[in-house]
């Protein structure tokens, strides 16, 4: 054996290296993003997931809603009415939300900017918004009033005073092509975490699945945080457990309802497994603002979506997932 083995280091044929583990963190898009790849060795870990990093801050310089210079705010401050070429991941995004926002019925809409930087200062000044701030940044929301062009990647925005927020499906979709950037370099197994958004590859050498934990709340249902087991795969989960705004005995999502601008009271926590981090971040917070029986409807017509749905009233939490969850749940 050992014979035959030289033979084929003379003939420069390339000998499988084991899979290690290698782990990365960086700061970016205003939370921590974390990278688990495995690799032959450090050194190609370390240079993919270099380039993973630099792919989701170039998207942030892209989509922020925070970075006044970004692609995203310049366009935003351009006088309404006219079209205006945008870079194609913007379009592509942008193309998506829309898509959803149709599926929701404006539930999900990236032109609640408006009412997302009111509720932000509320959240820094401790108070609501008045009920006259509230009425009047709800006239510059409406998706409706956002058009694309595809023909010349353009978009137009049809109202003064709009502004948008990717706050709701730039987080998932900047996980997605950070993964992609790994799969290019041939290393598919591979986790990405982007705050609230997970996606994740090919499995670790010799599992069925990455072990992902899901965010509980504290009550007899959770006593202990679950888990799930998923592979090519991306998941999401909205809820208002670290941003929000108490006043006078309510709790305020920082997740704002276009429909009648405020956070919704008592949000539930909603966990979305989606086949990619963009869907499932938009349909997580999309969830987070309908009740179980609107989330049950909107389902029928998302085969691919399952969603583990835990709603509160009155402290008393009630948990209900679609039957398709089930197949996520193997780990105990």
């Amino acid at each position: 054996m050992s014979h035959l083995i030289s033979f084929w280091l003379l003939l420069g044929v390339p000998q499988t290296q084991p899979l290690q583990r290698f782990a990365f963190e960086q700061p970016c898009m205003g939370t921590l993003a974390r990278i688990v790849v495995y690799a032959p060795d450090s050194v190609k870990a370390k240079q993919a997931s270099d380039v993973a990093f630099q792919r989701m801050q170039t998207l942030n310089r892209i989509m922020s809603d925070y970075q006044d210079d970004s692609e995203l705010m310049q366009l935003c401050h351009k006088p309404f009415g006219k079209a205006y070429a945008i870079s194609n991941d913007l379009f592509f995004v942008i193309e998506k939300s829309q898509a959803v926002a149709e599926a929701s019925n404006g539930v999900f809409d990236i032109t609640v900017g408006p009412l997302t930087k009111l509720w932000r200062r509320a959240r820094r000044q401790h108070k609501p918004p008045s009920p006259h701030e509230i009425e009047t940044a709800q006239k510059h929301v409406d998706f409706r009033s956002l058009q694309l062009h595809p023909d010349k990647q353009q978009l137009t925005l049809l109202k003064d005073g709009m502004l948008l927020d990717l706050g709701g499906i730039a987080k998932g979709y900047a996980a997605d092509q950070a993964f992609k950037c790994l799969k290019d370099q041939q290393l598919p197994r591979a986790l990405v975490v982007l705050g609230g958004e997970v996606v994740a590859g090919d499995p670790p050498p010799g599992q069925t699945g990455w072990v992902i934990q899901i965010p509980s709340v504290p009550n007899q249902l959770a006593r202990k945080q679950p888990s799930i087991l998923i592979a090519n795969r991306a998941v999401s989960t909205s809820g208002d457990q670290e941003q929000f705004l108490d006043w006078q005995g309510k709790r305020f999502s920082h997740i704002i309802d276009p429909r009648t601008g405020y956070g919704r009271i008592e949000s539930p926590t909603v966990t979305v497994v989606a086949q990619s981090g963009m869907e499932a971040d938009a349909w997580a917070t999309t969830f987070s603002l309908l009740s179980l029986d609107q989330t049950k409807q909107l389902l029928t017509v998302l085969p691919q979506v399952d969603v583990r749905h835990i709603s509160q009233q009155n402290q008393v939490p009630t948990e209900w997932h679609s039957e398709g969850w089930k197949r996520w749940t193997d780990v105990k």
